[in-house]
């Protein structure tokens, strides 16, 4: 039977802690002030990069990414992100790149 996993949408890397304490198995990264899909900074990102445990999977929200295409990938490449995976709202899939920007498959 497979587990249910809890995921936790965080702001900054005291949230992290608090998160991972608390038991979560996803930290999500946004910036809800930059709309409900916000994208944090990228220091934001470093920050939390540097705490989230090496064993937890972590998203991070792309914001308009569609409009920010360019800054997202990005920010996404200066914390060692090596692939993006695009998702629309609904869920399907519209690519997967490096995070330079490069189609990947």
């Amino acid at each position: 039977m497979s587990r249910t996993l809890l995921l936790v949408s965080v702001r900054c890397a005291d949230e992290v802690v608090i998160a991972v304490d608390g038991g979560a198995d996803i930290i999500d990264v946004k910036e809800p002030s930059h709309g409900s899909l916000g994208m944090a900074t990228p220091e934001t990102l470093a920050t939390c990069a540097t705490v989230v445990p090496e064993q937890l999977l972590w998203t991070v929200a792309g914001g308009e990414l569609v409009e920010n295409i360019e800054s997202g990938f990005a920010a996404v490449q200066e914390v060692g992100v090596q692939e993006v995976g695009v998702r629309e709202a609904g869920g399907q899939e519209v690519g997967v790149r490096e995070a330079g920007g490069q189609e990947v498959g």
